[in-house]
Formats: structure tokens, sequence, C-alpha cells
């Protein structure tokens, strides 16, 4: 299974502004993170994007352990990610 805790980005924003328009549209969208990690990777089982703000990775990390604990899915990967631009 696939944990993510994920925020809102502004890449999103910078990326809008380039000749690469294709990208901005379905490239950055949050909900399906975890859904892109897990075809990258060719798992199967859950796939779950979480926004919980501040507390999005603890979240993430505590949905994966239920998960194994639950047989949900033998092997999870947990993480958080928020991408800013400076």
């Amino acid at each position: 299974g696939i944990f993510v805790g994920v925020g809102k980005s502004d890449y999103q924003e910078l990326i809008s502004q380039t000749e690469h328009q294709g990208y901005s549209l379905l490239g950055n969208s949050i909900s399906i993170l975890a859904s892109r990690l897990s075809y990258l990777l060719d798992w199967t089982g859950p796939a779950v994007a979480i926004d919980t703000a501040c507390s999005s990775s603890l979240v993430a990390v505590h949905q994966a352990c239920q998960s194994l604990r639950q047989g949900g899915c033998e092997v999870a990967l947990a993480g958080g990610v928020c991408v800013l631009v400076t």
C-alpha cells in the first residue's frame, strides 16, 4: 500500500506560467499522487493521498500501520511531501 501525506503546493502555479500547459492540468493534482506512485512501482493495494494540514505525514504513517495490522496490505510505503517554490 502507498500512503502519502500531501499538502497544497505552489509548484502548480509556477508550472502553469511556463509553455508546458499539458503538465499543469493532470500532472499536479495532489489527489492522484499515491496512485501515480503505485502505478510506477507496479504495486497493488491501497493508494491513499492524505491532506490533514500539518499532520498529513503523521496520519499517512498511522494509516499505513493500521493497514498492515488489519491485513489491508503486506507492505506499506508512507511519507509526506510539500513542494514550495521560493
